[in-house]
């Protein structure tokens, strides 16, 4: 219900983990509790890196198109502000996916989620005719959507 997923390449997944590490290590050093009204975003990002960066880039395959990427929304909107004065172009390009893809997020209790719905029996083999969920080409992304959209609305 709560995920947003943007779609990544090796090189943006480094950029992510590289932040992520960076707030992490910035936590340990200088972080200090504060009682405050609103929860801080650097906590948040740096808790990512174990989350979902943790691993080694050479580890994971890419495809051409890049992999599809689920964070919760309130890291997405975390990662937002935390990296709101970093104006170079890979970190504007990647806050410009996760900008649309929270624009585009829509919460819903009842419908289940693109990739559980993928990863089920329901989704009529589907996942048969395409393979890994990840490994996704940006053209079999857009067709397994449109399926997912016209069973669960």
């Amino acid at each position: 219900m709560q995920l947003v997923t943007i779609r990544i390449d090796s090189y943006e997944y480094q950029i992510l983990q590289g932040y992520c590490d960076y707030w992490l290590r910035w936590v340990y050093a200088h972080f200090s509790f504060q009682r405050s009204s609103s929860i801080p975003p650097e906590p948040i990002v740096a808790q990512m890196f174990d989350k979902y960066f943790s691993r080694r880039v050479d580890g994971i395959r890419f495809p051409n198109s890049g992999k599809a990427f689920s964070f919760e929304y309130c890291e997405a909107i975390a990662f937002m502000k935390a990296t709101c004065t970093c104006d170079d172009l890979p970190t504007v390009s990647i806050r410009a996916k996760i900008d649309k893809a929270l624009v585009d997020w829509k919460p819903s209790l009842s419908k289940p989620t693109m990739k559980n719905w993928y990863n089920t029996n329901k989704s009529s083999g589907v996942k048969d005719t395409f393979g890994d969920f990840e490994l996704l080409s940006e053209v079999e992304y857009e067709v397994v959507n449109s399926i997912f959209n016209q069973e669960n609305l």
